[in-house]
């Protein structure tokens, strides 16, 4: 039995010896072949230190304020100061929740933008 298609084949595969035995190929012009591929490699991302305490710090003082404002000025600094007869946890918690000037100013900007109870 004969096969048409073999023909076809067969004079295919000898144009396609033909090309590469001369150098040619079938990538079109400054395409990267495989041999030119180089995989990325993924490095580590290690956590950004700095940008951690900072973005830790702002939350803290944020927190600071908004409890500076909902319980008002003078009735949070009367709580730090009962922490601050605690246990040594406690005198730590003091110590973090103590009013400092960055606290104040946000506490100054969060009371501007809250609305003032009605009694």
């Amino acid at each position: 039995m004969v096969d048409r298609n073999h023909d076809d084949f067969v004079g295919r595969l000898g144009r396609i010896n033909k090309v590469h035995g001369s150098g040619g190929g079938f990538e079109a012009t400054g395409a990267l072949s495989k041999a030119d591929y180089r995989p990325r490699r993924f490095r580590m991302r290690r956590p950004r230190l700095i940008g951690i305490l900072v973005m830790t710090g702002a939350v803290l003082v944020f927190l600071k304020a908004t409890l500076q404002v909902t319980l008002g000025p003078d009735a949070y600094d009367y709580k730090v100061a009962l922490l601050k007869k605690g246990n040594w946890a406690d005198r730590a918690g003091a110590f973090v929740l103590q009013a400092e000037p960055a606290t104040d100013a946000v506490a100054a900007q969060l009371r501007r933008l809250t609305p003032s109870p009605r009694t």
